[in-house]
């Protein structure tokens, strides 16, 4: 009995021994599977709050903002993922959440990378973010001194700004420190005089300065307002440099002396605008050369041609009596042509006749085909912050005296001095035209680009071969002996272009040409307005031969090849 009690006592024990070390092992085991996976939950987080930090960096925020949302509520790195929450904010331009959630965040370090965050906000202009954040960071103890300089230099804080510089007692470690303590000293005494040149043209010569005191800019160029930059200066010092060019613009204005109007000049090779000028009767109308729609005129033959010849029906040879009848009512040209051969002398003549008939034999529908494709009643072309609008026309075309008069450029149909430009250098380039563009680059307030153009290709009807058709005959605009444009031939350059008389009599008509030059090898295309100039075969040509003149700086009585 008692062995058999002892081997049982002993079995017991032995099964309870057994059954301790299981319970061991399942904790012990339990325990790792618990540190793996805090581990691997910690790693996760922090592999994400890499991830979005590289985000940012590469100016993928929203694709941050997502991931950061999945991993908000996990208990890992709450610093981090607070202080990338702030970032997130100033870096979107809310700045009240910003600078909450940077109010309300502990002093503890984290593992962000602020150096290049704050490089980040300094590189894109978020100068207020770069306040917010660096001044956070030195209350944190981090070493950003130069960071919260800069900053309260390019919000206009130059009293705050030399205050920190006296207590800055680091000693500059590099020449690139050494030179940018000197462009913020220099840009605190410009803010203290209360004038900051931040306009440039292309060589660098300044063409406008901010007025603290009067809290806008002043152009140093007729012709041209900066208001569209104002907005974007209040918000820190920038600096921009532009395509066109001083020394053409000095010449502009001295040929808009005694005009009304607007001007462009475009760079075909890379679609950078060599010259603008806006001098409209009406002062409200600012940098009219982009913004001011008004009828085309006869320019716009230039596109009902090239309906026609996509769309050819035989109507030459033609007899243009001066007038016909359309819907029961008299349409009018200028004068009576006579015999006109061929769409050639259609064009050089601008014979309002022919270019109705031509528009009626192409129909309505392709004739707004086409102009939509050449950007009518489209959205305008925006550079940067600078829109330039587009044509506009009505839609609803009922009977043939509206076609007619669509297709000679009146009443249903405007244009922009910009847009009547840029047809001539889509005609001029067979339909391959670069983007046309005005800001070049932009700088931060320590002259570090933050925005550089990048070359846009528009593509329309590329490579039509009836381009060349249109071509030769903006140039008997010119060379014919009866062409609209025969009197602003020059010996020294071939131009080609198409002239239009829009307007009304009683103001006197306005006067618009587009063209481009030189012929053999287009290297820029041009368009004017001149408001109640009179007749563009007169007034008009009198002027494109002035503006080429001046431009190549010849002398009117020499002949050069």
């Amino acid at each position: 009995m008692d062995l058999d009690y002892k081997d049982r006592t002993f079995s017991f024990k032995k099964q309870r021994r057994q059954l301790r070390r299981r319970k061991i092992i399942l904790l012990s085991g339990t325990i790792i599977v618990l540190i793996s996976l805090l581990i691997f939950f910690n790693n996760n987080d922090l592999n994400k709050i890499k991830k979005i930090e590289s985000l940012i960096l590469n100016n993928k925020v929203l694709e941050g903002e997502k991931i950061l949302s999945d991993i908000k509520g996990s208990i890992f790195h709450r610093h981090e993922k607070s202080e990338l929450s702030g970032i997130i904010s100033l870096i979107k331009n809310d700045i009240t959440e910003g600078k909450k959630i940077f109010e309300d965040s502990d002093k503890k370090a984290s593992g962000i990378n602020f150096k290049k965050i704050l490089n980040y906000l300094s590189d894109n202009v978020l100068y207020k973010g770069l306040e917010i954040y660096s001044d956070f960071l030195y209350r944190r103890g981090e070493d950003v001194s130069l960071y919260r300089i800069l900053s309260k230099t390019a919000l206009f804080k130059s009293d705050e700004s030399e205050k920190l510089l006296k207590q800055f007692k680091h000693i500059p470690r590099s020449d690139t420190e050494q030179k940018l303590l000197k462009k913020i000293t220099s840009l605190n005494n410009k803010i203290k005089l209360g004038k900051i040149e931040f306009i440039f043209d292309r060589d660098g010569l300044p063409l406008a300065y901010f007025d603290l005191t009067l809290n806008r800019s002043v152009s140093l160029i007729r012709g041209v307002t900066f208001d569209e930059f104002d907005l974007l200066f209040k918000e820190g010092i920038k600096f921009f440099r532009l395509t066109i060019e001083k020394q053409l613009q000095k010449k502009l204005k001295k040929l808009f002396r005694n005009n009304h109007g607007s001007f462009i000049i475009i760079n075909l090779e890379d679609g950078s605008i060599k010259g603008i000028y806006s001098k409209p009767f009406s002062r409200s109308e600012k940098n009219s050369v982009f913004s001011t729609l008004y009828e085309p005129g006869s320019i716009i033959k230039i596109l009902t041609l090239f309906t026609y010849l996509n769309n050819p029906s035989n109507i030459f040879p033609f007899d243009c009596k001066g007038y016909t009848t359309y819907d029961r009512k008299i349409f009018y040209d200028w004068t009576k042509h006579g015999k006109v051969e061929s769409y050639l002398k259609a064009l050089a003549w601008s014979c309002n006749l022919v270019f109705s008939k031509m528009g009626i034999s192409s129909g309505s529908g392709n004739i707004r085909k086409n102009l939509d494709k050449f950007l009518f009643n489209s959205n305008p072309l925006k550079d940067m912050i600078i829109s330039f609008e587009m044509g506009k026309y009505k839609k609803s075309i009922n009977g043939e005296m509206d076609i007619a008069n669509l297709s000679i450029g009146l009443e249903a149909i405007k244009i922009s001095t910009f847009h009547s430009a840029f047809l001539s250098s889509i005609v001029s380039q067979s339909g391959i035209a670069k983007k046309p563009y005005l800001i070049e680059s932009a700088q931060n307030a320590i002259n570090l680009g933050f925005y550089s153009n990048k070359p846009d290709v528009i593509n329309i009807f590329p490579n039509n071969r009836h381009y060349e058709d249109i071509r030769i005959a903006m140039k008997m605009v010119i060379d014919d002996k009866r062409g609209t444009g025969r009197r602003s031939k020059v010996q020294f350059i071939e131009t080609a272009i198409k002239t239009g008389t829009a307007g009304k009599k009683s103001l006197g008509f306005d006067s618009v040409i587009t063209g481009f030059f030189p012929y053999q090898k287009p290297r820029f295309a041009f368009a004017f307005r001149l408001e109640r100039g009179g007749k563009a075969e007169l007034a008009g040509a009198k002027f494109l031969k002035k503006f080429l003149i001046s431009l190549y700086n010849e002398n009117p009585n020499e002949k050069t090849n």
